[in-house]
């Protein structure tokens, strides 16, 4: 959305409108000043109390024969100035711990929110008078005193909105992939909270106006004979009998300011905020990047978590303005090295450098082995064990199908591997080991040098796993560019490579739309193309096809074989329908109440070898022989 579609939205009531006139005025005369005023704001003059309109004086004169519009234009400065300074040290101090929180551990989450609570108890005008005391200089006192008071309503506000946020997937897409919690502040966060948090400053600001006010009715902050609205006020209540008119401009001054930025608040709401929270239009690009790190996992999205983050959001739903994928005959890759060192990744290490590329490391005959897995899940009577020892292992290009019912065990296992099991989800024995490495023992940063090179993944719902504020192309090539070591021109033929390897019909025009503009077939060639894009040796693939139709089903399932022919990864396919593992795996492990309770070669199962009774009834359910012919 442009600037001026944005204005647009937000000044679209007139309401406003009127807000957004009347805060002109108000910051034209607080830059200006004194220099608008027509007489000396302190000056006295012999015409006491003179009523509106008499000679040069407009609003007439206080009981000191001050000019009251004088008066009332020198003291828009401070007033209008220190509450700035207000909604200024409440930024300071709550906005930014807002935002940082959620990534924060439990004892620092608990600390801030219950110091949060001890400020919102105390009362703003007696604090105010109690802080103000300390200082010899009032004003600055007051300032600090009310500024500190708005900080818990920023903490609060920022810390809802970051954690709403968290929990989108492509966000936590990017926490699987390694990506470092300053780079998901700035480049997934920050911006998107940035309209909320404009809305709640707006909203402060009107607050402060009459904080500000109040005290200087008391007495306190800038002090006589400098005029400020608070200030004015007082006076003329204590001469109320003389000029009953007196407390009208002051009081009016504050009124319309507070209703101009509570109407500007709305304004921003309607236009800024609303908008934020739909980043599917098109244009939109107030959404983080996608980052560049969120890489091999690409996909290797998931169900990251944070112990901090909430549950997630469900997926975004695709746009239906696009044709379905369709198959094209299949664009040979281009030879391309992989960034591996000669000895591999080594625990630890972050993205490998273009200066050590080399030719790829031969992979172990056994890729990927898993011996006795168990993995305990939270539960309403304590933990309970979901998976019980599981065993089995993946040969170097090879294609295993764990099949089974909801809720066997086959996404655990599959989230084990990649090292992002839900929160309080933890392994309770067993080995995993990935080409001779013990994945057991890995660290959140040998994880992170894992993914995208080693282990890519793609799931269910892909347009949940992709940043809808930013276009295909874009997504790519922050992908190769930062964990490939390519350059800009370089990375941009890279990604049209590989949205032709996926097979999408005219892959300049997917490279410059967003991934609402595409259907759910071509979002999860896209994911595709972003779990491959580094070359990784293993890709999990979680139930792809799920929630497609038959047709786009079938032609996943048919690039999916295309792609391990072209580039001989390994594929760990999860699904619960038999008949689509039959078609592109050469082996199948059938998962029930958390067991393997058979492993089998498809040609076994075709020809009726099953021996397990549930197994059998898998292929009987779906017919699987009559499918695969």
């Amino acid at each position: 959305m442009t600037a001026t579609a944005t204005a647009a939205r937000v000044f679209a009531a007139v309401p406003a409108r009127v807000a957004g006139a009347i805060l002109i005025v108000l910051a034209a005369v607080t830059v200006l000043g004194e220099t608008l005023a027509p007489h000396d704001p302190r000056a006295q003059q012999a015409k006491l109390f003179a009523p509106p309109g008499t000679g040069g004086y407009p609003l007439g004169t206080d009981y000191l024969g001050r000019d009251v519009l004088s008066r009332l234009l020198a003291g828009t400065a401070p007033s209008i100035r220190d509450a700035l300074a207000m909604v200024g040290v409440g930024l300071a101090l709550g906005a930014l711990p807002g935002i940082l929180s959620p990534f924060a551990g439990r004892g620092a989450q608990f600390g801030l929110l219950r110091l949060t609570d001890a400020l919102m108890t105390l009362p703003p005008i007696v604090f105010a008078i109690a802080v103000a005391g300390l200082f010899t200089d009032g004003e600055l006192g007051v300032v600090i005193a009310i500024g500190v008071l708005l900080a818990p309503r920023f903490f609060r506000v920022m810390r809802a909105e970051t954690l709403g946020f968290a929990g989108e997937q492509y966000v936590e897409a990017a926490l699987l992939a390694g990506a470092s919690r300053g780079w998901i502040l700035r480049r997934h966060i920050a911006r998107k909270v940035l309209p909320t948090l404009t809305v709640a400053a707006t909203t402060s600001a009107g607050f402060a106006v009459l904080a500000i006010a109040s005290l200087g009715f008391l007495g306190l902050g800038v002090q006589a004979p400098d005029p400020t609205w608070g200030g004015m006020l007082a006076d003329s209540v204590e001469h109320l009998a003389d000029d009953p008119l007196a407390p009208v401009w002051p009081g009016l001054t504050i009124g319309l300011t507070v209703w101009a930025l509570s109407a500007l608040a709305d304004g921003l709401t309607d236009g800024l905020a609303r908008h934020a929270h739909r980043p599917g239009e098109a244009g939109n690009t107030d959404g983080a990047a996608e980052t560049a790190e969120t890489a091999g996992a690409a996909g290797a999205a998931g169900a990251v978590a944070a112990d901090s983050f909430d549950d997630r959001d469900g997926a975004l739903p695709a746009s239906a303005a696009e044709d379905p994928a369709r198959i094209v005959p299949a664009q040979p890759l281009a030879p391309h090295t992989e960034r591996v060192a000669a000895d591999g990744p080594s625990p630890g290490r972050g993205p490998v450098r273009p200066q050590e590329i080399t030719t790829r490391r031969p992979a172990a005959p056994s890729l990927l082995t898993v011996t006795g897995l168990r993995i305990t899940v939270p539960g309403a009577d304590g933990p309970r064990e979901a998976v019980h020892g599981v065993d089995l292992t993946l040969g170097s290009g090879e294609a295993l199908g764990l099949v089974g019912e909801s809720g066997s065990g086959k996404t655990l296992t599959c989230r084990a591997l990649l090292g992002a099991l839900p929160p309080g989800c933890t392994i309770g024995g067993g080995r995993l080991v990935l080409d001779h490495n013990d994945l057991t023992t890995y660290t959140a940063r040998d994880w992170r040098a894992l993914y995208g090179t080693r282990i890519g993944a793609v799931f269910q719902d892909p347009a949940a796993y992709l940043n809808p504020s930013l276009s295909v192309g874009r997504q790519l090539t922050e992908v190769l560019r930062v964990r490939g070591g390519h350059s800009r021109p370089a990375a941009r033929r890279r990604a049209l490579e590989l949205l032709r390897a996926v097979e999408l019909r005219d892959p300049e025009r997917v490279y410059g739309q967003i991934p609402t503009q595409l259907s759910g077939g071509m979002q999860q060639r896209v994911m595709l193309a972003l779990a491959i894009s580094c070359e990784p040796d293993l890709l999990i693939a979680d139930e792809p096809t799920s929630g497609l139709d038959v047709r786009t089903q079938a032609e996943i399932v048919a690039l999916l074989r295309s792609l391990r022919e072209r580039t001989g990864l390994s594929l760990l396919f999860v699904s619960h329908d038999i008949a689509v593992v039959c078609e592109l795996c050469e082996r199948l492990a059938v998962f029930r109440d958390g067991r393997i309770v058979e492993q089998i070669t498809t040609a076994g199962l075709l020809a009726g070898e099953a021996r397990h009774p549930y197994t059998r009834a898998l292929a009987d359910a779906s017919n699987i022989q009559r499918a695969v012919a």
